[in-house]
């Protein structure tokens, strides 16, 4: 894929059909959340959070290894990436067979410390989609890196419409937490040999270069399974940091507001998609960028960052229309909106990781991110047991998100040091200004429909939501589009330009 508009390209081949497969999403997961109750989907959620770290062991990181090794030599020897795959495939395969063994006997383990109310057979269920998973995660990193955008749209769109019939099929045949697991599984299955169709031409080996596949040939398993190892430290130490909080929160909340945090993730993943697009698409260019000097590298930075000032747009739209975005969205209940309110700085946080995060892992900044990870881990789980201890629920929830935000600020000085061996202006001045701006409308907006509206009785509830949302959007693009140079940066065709 050529370098000129290169983000703009990947956009148009995959964040198209993902969006328009994710707006469905949007419809079919809230209507499964809403028919299996914040009870029941809580009750997955902690399930699935035992076997979230678990699957780690299936993988080992031998696909981002394999990710990140295509990458390296796509541009070396891009007409035998054929060789370089059939190394990667046979290892991930053994690995995940051996895996399996111990999985299950933890598994057990953990069915019998969870007490799962005599439902042990949602946590195996969960355990076989993951297993599955393995190989459609191995077919994504490969595609990615071999630049196969418009494979990996078809692979992923395939995915989601999968993913939402199963939550269609949930909600009419067998709402309970075993019918989605159920689900996941079929899934896993049907999206895994499709992913692994569609690498197929790319694993055939059309010619033999007997040189190239000397080149190949210092690629020793040892050696991958080292290179496997420093993803599998990072896939375990982010499956934790995700997993560890709603395991804890399983065992000091309710169900119930185990399932609104559960369901709010999920949201979050959907909504932040076009980042997490970017953030790969990037991080398979950032090596390449990098070698051609400073300059190129700041106008990627320059993009990354701005591309993840957009998710403050999402932020001030849930954080100020938080009772809308329930009724919509997500299960409701009791002091629902709070949490919200709080949860939806979980949109900025995210979204940087997501962008940002990747393109340091491919330039030298792996090891870094999983020592400041695993420091972070320790500390997540004993704020949100202070947080539950000080301030009840609110405050666990309050520094769980808390931590997340000091997790992705670390990760944005750790890739700005990777790409520049320095840590000055990581946000330029434009970026400044457009979170100035958002920042100063939603304040003002607050104090309209807080003060000047809050005597009549017709602006009560979704009606002044709508209302701040309403102000807050006029306010906003006011300000924007009069700035001169907030307009040129970030209402222009060359947005998402760095070449």
């Amino acid at each position: 894929m050529g370098q000129k508009n290169f983000l703009l390209k990947v956009l148009g081949l995959s964040a198209g059909p993902r969006v328009i497969t994710s707006v469905l999403s949007l419809v079919t997961f809230p209507i499964m959340v809403k028919t299996l109750g914040a009870k029941e989907y809580g009750l997955f959620v902690f399930a699935g959070s035992f076997i979230n770290i678990l699957d780690s062991v299936f993988d080992f990181g031998v696909a981002s290894a394999a990710g990140k090794s295509i990458a390296a030599y796509r541009d070396k020897a891009s007409g035998e990436m054929s060789l370089l795959i059939r190394k990667w495939l046979p290892l991930q395969f053994k690995v995940s067979l051996l895996g399996m063994i111990p999985a299950l006997v933890l598994v057990w383990l953990i069915s019998t410390f969870a007490e799962f109310d005599n439902r042990e057979s949602l946590p195996i269920f969960l355990v076989c989609s993951s297993w599955f998973s393995v190989f459609l995660t191995f077919s994504r990193m490969s595609l990615t890196s071999l630049l196969k955008f418009k494979s990996l749209a078809l692979l992923d769109t395939t995915e989601s419409v999968l993913r939402n019939g199963g939550f269609i099929l949930v909600s009419i045949l067998f709402p309970y937490a075993e019918g989605l697991a159920i689900a996941q599984i079929g899934t896993a299955i049907l999206s895994s040999i499709f992913g692994f169709g569609l690498l197929l031409p790319y694993i055939r080996v059309k010619h033999f270069d007997r040189n190239l596949n000397n080149h190949f040939d210092h690629l020793k398993t040892k050696q991958m399974l080292l290179e496997s190892l420093s993803f599998l430290w990072l896939r375990v130490i982010t499956k934790g940091y995700r997993s560890l909080p709603l395991i804890i929160f399983g065992k000091i909340v309710s169900v119930e507001l185990l399932g609104l945090i559960g369901a709010f993730d999920k949201i979050v993943t959907m909504l932040t998609l076009p980042f997490n697009i970017i953030g790969n698409a990037l991080s398979v260019k950032s090596k390449s960028i990098l070698d051609k000097g400073k300059m190129n590298a700041e106008k990627m930075w320059h993009v990354a960052t701005k591309v993840s000032s957009v998710s403050l747009l999402l932020f001030f739209y849930v954080f100020l229309g938080s009772e809308s975005f329930i009724l919509f969205f997500l299960p409701e209940g009791e002091g629902f909106s709070e949490v919200v309110r709080i949860l939806s700085f979980l949109f900025i946080f995210l979204s940087l990781s997501n962008v940002i995060t990747p393109m340091s892992d491919f330039i030298g900044g792996l090891k870094q991110r999983n020592i400041f990870m695993t420091f972070m881990v320790c500390i997540q789980c004993l704020l949100i047991y202070i947080g539950k201890i000080i301030f009840g629920d609110i405050g666990a929830v309050t520094l769980y998100v808390s931590a997340i935000g000091i997790m992705s600020i670390g990760y944005l000085f750790i890739a700005r040091r990777s790409f520049f061996n320095e840590t000055k202006n990581i946000l330029s001045n434009d970026i400044l200004l457009f979170t100035s701006f958002l920042a100063i409308s939603a304040f003002c907006s607050w104090l309209i429909s807080n003060y000047l509206l809050s005597n009549l009785d017709v602006f009560r509830g979704i009606t002044k939501e709508a209302v701040t949302l309403l102000v807050f959007s006029i306010l906003s693009g006011l300000l924007i589009v009069r700035n001169q140079k907030v307009n040129k940066s970030y209402l222009n065709r060359s947005f998402l330009e760095f070449d």
